[in-house]
This record gives structure tokens, C-alpha cells and sequence, in this order.
């Protein structure tokens, strides 16, 4: 379970994303997962999730789940802070990207109530149904339960 103003994800973006992911994987053990073209979803040894993109810029940003991703944007222009990307629902989250006073990227994103992120746990809230990982998606894939081509599952609620 999420708690807002936690730190729930990562994002490491710069070219070559293939070249970042073999890097991480082999220097700190993570385990990296293409997922098509340009990106990879992580795990961590200690549980953090996050993912490497390939994009002509280098960036290493944090995602912060956030209660209300409105008033989190709100207060981060009346802090001095910069919004790069208003809230916007990619599909996945809903997630705003903003700059700290320093210039520093942080990206927030909606805690529950609104689109979750399969990063949070097994199962998440997506509209009207629940979602989760396909056991091959978690590394089960022994499993002869498992027969899908995505690895996401989901089910109208």
C-alpha cells in the first residue's frame, strides 16, 4: 500500500535506452524488462519500481504519489516551482512533471481514488475494472496458468 508523499517510482531517461538498461541491470542487479522501443520497467532489490526511456536528454526524475495531483501542482508554482507538464493521464497514471526552485525534475502522480500505477502492487484500480500483472509479467513463467500475450490482465469491476 501507497502512502501519499512517498516516494513510489523513478525514471532514468537519456539515449541508447537499451545501453542504460544493460548498465543498471549488470552494475546494480536490477531486473529490467523491455517493454517495446525507447522503454524498460525496473525493479529494485529494495522494492522501488521505475522505469529507463530512451530520450535525447539525459534525466533522472522521482515520482511522488500525491493525494491531490491539483493542489500538488498548485503549490509547487506558489513554492517557486515550474510545471514542464500539467497533469495528464497517459494511460497508465496521471502525472504532472514539475521543476523544483533548483531546477531539479520531480514528477507527481495521482495517488488512489484515481488511475493507479501497476507499480504500486499486483492488482490496481484502471477506470471501471481492476488490473494486474500476468504471472509471467512477475517472473512466474513455470506457471501453466499463463497463457496470455500481454503481460497486464484486466477486468471489468
Amino acid at each position: 500500500m501507497s502512502e501519499s508523499n512517498a516516494i513510489v517510482h523513478f525514471d532514468i531517461c537519456g539515449p541508447e535506452e537499451a545501453g542504460l538498461s544493460r548498465f543498471y541491470a549488470e552494475l546494480l542487479g536490477w531486473s529490467v524488462t523491455p517493454q517495446g522501443p525507447g522503454y524498460a520497467l525496473v525493479d529494485t532489490p529494495g522494492g522501488l519500481r521505475g522505469s529507463i526511456v530512451g530520450s535525447e536528454a539525459q534525466k533522472l526524475a522521482i515520482g511522488v504519489q500525491v493525494a491531490n495531483i491539483e493542489h500538488a501542482v498548485g503549490a509547487a508554482t506558489r513554492l517557486g516551482g515550474e510545471v514542464v507538464m500539467p497533469p495528464t493521464d497517459n494511460g497508465w497514471v496521471t502525472k504532472a512533471e514539475i521543476r523544483d526552485p533548483a531546477g531539479n525534475p520531480l514528477t507527481l502522480i495521482q495517488g488512489p481514488g484515481e488511475v493507479q500505477s501497476p507499480w504500486w502492487g499486483p492488482t490496481w484500480r484502471w477506470g471501471g475494472g481492476v488490473c494486474a500483472l500476468t504471472p509471467a509479467a512477475r517472473g512466474e513463467k513455470d506457471r501453466e496458468a499463463d497463457d496470455y500475450d500481454s503481460p497486464l490482465r484486466c477486468m471489468a469491476q
